[in-house]
């Protein structure tokens, strides 16, 4: 048998590494979808919950279309809507482009020119009715719909789907549906 402190350090690094496995074994990478078909994802999206963001502090609710031109299929025309407390709609046009030799959900979204950040689809239901977005460096996160509101049973499914990519649930804000 060993020295007794050579087994205590040993039991320590041992007991360190259990434990540095467990947490990132909680909270894995967050992963792009792999395949996007983008005639479906084509249409009127609705911001149901998000991350607070600085650009939508304006906006009591919030609309995005996503228009995938045919001659251009790595490339994604936002139209980026919501309405501001004023009552006023407020818009800006945004150029998503899928990463080089992706046909996934992997995108760099060109916020203001010449900068650029990179958004990825994280799940997407089968019927592209839901999709949740986010940046890989887990500092933003957005749930949208098809339609105005996602019933209870699927919201939590996504947030649960959000926190095993390590993004905490408990920062989302529910996004009001008040639409003119």
């Amino acid at each position: 048998m060993g020295h007794p402190r050579n087994r205590t350090r040993t039991l320590a690094i041992t007991l360190a590494l259990i434990a540095f496995t467990q947490a990132h074994a909680q909270t894995s990478s967050p992963i792009a979808v792999t395949t996007l078909d983008t005639d479906r994802i084509r249409g009127t999206w609705y911001e149901i919950a998000r991350y607070p963001y600085n650009k939508e502090k304006r906006c009591v609710s919030d609309a995005r279309e996503l228009i995938a031109p045919d001659y251009k299929p790595t490339q994604l025309l936002l139209v980026d809507a919501c309405l501001t407390k004023a009552g006023d709609i407020e818009a800006r046009n945004l150029v998503a482009v899928a990463k080089k030799k992706s046909t996934g959900g992997e995108f760099r979204v060109r916020t203001f020119w010449p900068f650029w950040r990179k958004y990825w689809i994280l799940a997407l239901s089968p019927d592209y009715t839901w999709t949740m977005l986010g940046s890989p460096d887990h500092k933003t996160l957005w749930i949208f719909s098809k339609s105005p509101t996602l019933s209870p049973d699927i919201l939590t499914a996504i947030e649960a789907k959000a926190a095993a990519y390590g993004f905490p649930s408990n920062r989302l804000i529910l996004t009001p549906q008040i639409h003119p």
